[in-house]
């Protein structure tokens, strides 16, 4: 099911048992796995992969080329940057996106900083700032995410 006001760009594939919410917007290039979920007003950038069985709550961003694993969850309102040193006069910048590997698990409202690995089977607590990477298996919390 695809919401009519999401936008999806033009040749991405949406698996049938895959639900786009409304306002979401999907970017050029990016994969979409089976059976996953993306939020009202959720934005994914170009070229990134989502896995399958992934759910990815309301008001998410995540940048270009994002690489998330399979049955992931991404709670409502999380962040994922790209940019260490924002600077809207910069004329280039080197994006560092985010990898959460399979069955990692981020809590509503969390940020993860730029080049940041959460690792597979880890947990986010809900408005952590990670700014290091998690391991596998590791649960974090906090400002800054701490185990």
């Amino acid at each position: 099911m695809i919401h009519p006001t999401a936008q999806i760009a033009p040749g991405v594939t949406v698996p049938e048992s895959s639900v786009i919410w409304a306002f979401a917007n999907i970017g050029r290039g990016v994969t979409i796995g089976e059976n996953v979920s993306v939020g009202a007003m959720t934005e994914i950038g170009d070229y990134s992969q989502i896995g399958k069985g992934t759910r990815i709550g309301k008001g998410c961003f995540l940048p270009k080329r994002s690489q998330v694993g399979r049955y992931v969850f991404i709670g409502p309102h999380v962040t994922c940057t790209d940019d260490k040193y924002p600077d809207v006069c910069k004329a280039h910048y080197q994006p560092r996106p985010p990898v959460i590997e399979d069955l990692a698990s981020i809590g509503a409202a969390a940020t993860i900083l730029p080049g940041i690995t959460v690792g597979k089977n880890s947990r986010v607590g809900a408005g952590a700032v990670v700014t290091h990477d998690v391991p596998a298996d590791r649960t974090v919390v906090g400002v800054p995410a701490r185990p």
